[in-house]
Formats: C-alpha cells, sequence, structure tokens
C-alpha cells in the first residue's frame, strides 16, 4: 500500500515543479502590453551589407495614398481608375486599414528595421461595385515584402518581387 502512496506524492510534487517553471520561465510574449508602448513587432536583424530603409515608426499612425504602381522586371505601369480612393493607414497597434474604389478593409501588419514588411489577412466589407479594382489592390499588398522611405520622404514604396507600389502621405 506505501508504493502506491508514495508514486502519487512524487507525481504531484514534480506536477508542482513543472508549474513553477512554467510560471518563472514564461515567455515575455505573454505579458500585456504597458499603455503607450508601440506592439507592433519589430524585427532588429539586418542582412549583411544591407542598409535599413528607414525607421519602422516612419509609417505609423500615417495614412498613405496610391500613386503608382507596376510590375516589375519589365516596369509595367499598373492603372487603377480612381487612384485616390486607394489609401492605407498603418496604426501604431500593429493594425492597418484603408479604402478601395468600393470598400474599407483592416487587418494587421509587422515591420522589421531591414525593410521587412508583411500584412495579416485582410477583412473588408462587402459591397459589389462593378468595375471595382479592390481584388487587383489587396491581392498586391498581401504579396507586399518590403518597404523603402524616410519621415523626410512623403513617399512610401512597398514592393515585392514581382511589383512596386508607390503611395504618398
Amino acid at each position: 500500500m506505501k508504493q502506491p502512496l508514495t508514486t502519487v506524492g512524487i507525481l504531484i510534487v514534480l506536477g508542482a515543479l513543472v508549474l513553477l517553471f512554467a510560471t518563472v520561465f514564461k515567455s515575455n510574449n505573454d505579458l500585456p502590453i504597458p499603455e503607450g508602448e508601440n506592439p507592433v513587432v519589430v524585427n532588429p536583424k539586418l542582412p549583411a551589407g544591407s542598409t535599413p530603409p528607414g525607421s519602422p515608426g516612419f509609417i505609423q499612425g500615417v495614412t498613405f495614398q496610391w500613386i503608382e504602381g507596376m510590375f516589375l522586371p519589365a516596369r509595367t505601369p499598373i492603372e487603377f481608375k480612381n487612384p485616390k480612393a486607394f489609401t492605407i493607414t498603418f496604426g501604431m497597434d500593429g493594425k492597418v486599414s484603408g479604402t478601395t474604389d468600393c470598400n474599407s478593409f483592416s487587418g494587421d501588419y509587422q515591420v522589421g528595421s531591414d525593410g521587412a514588411i508583411t500584412f495579416g489577412p485582410f477583412m473588408s466589407t462587402k459591397m459589389y461595385c462593378d468595375g471595382s479594382q479592390e481584388a487587383e489592390f489587396l491581392n498586391m499588398l498581401a504579396k507586399v515584402a518590403r518597404y523603402q522611405g524616410e519621415s523626410q520622404m512623403n513617399v512610401l514604396i512597398l514592393e515585392s518581387e514581382e511589383m512596386m507600389m508607390v503611395l504618398a502621405k
């Protein structure tokens, strides 16, 4: 009878130790973000030989409007019928929102000091607009891999291997 009680006691002690270690070594990612701090994920690592494209803070809290775009490497222009309708706003909280020629959209974004930028899935209102170019715009945003710009510049360049988007404040 002593054997099962000893085994149960050992299991209880081991369980308590596991809980203790889990609490002590809890990841910083699970901690709440203090008010006023920026939760946007910034990857500080730069590839060898590269130069920073500008501070990620340059895009935060700013609304940019479509200026032009092109498919690379041939630099074939991407034309929008109503370019002023296409905007994108980068929130301080890692959220992005914007407008198209038909609907509004929102989602998440992450930037790196090395120029990397990624967007999470977009949510959108679902109005139907005949001839809308919304799908093209959102598909291009989903493919973006890098950004360039400086706070002194009024231009943000978003690009991938396939295309480049030029937006202005």
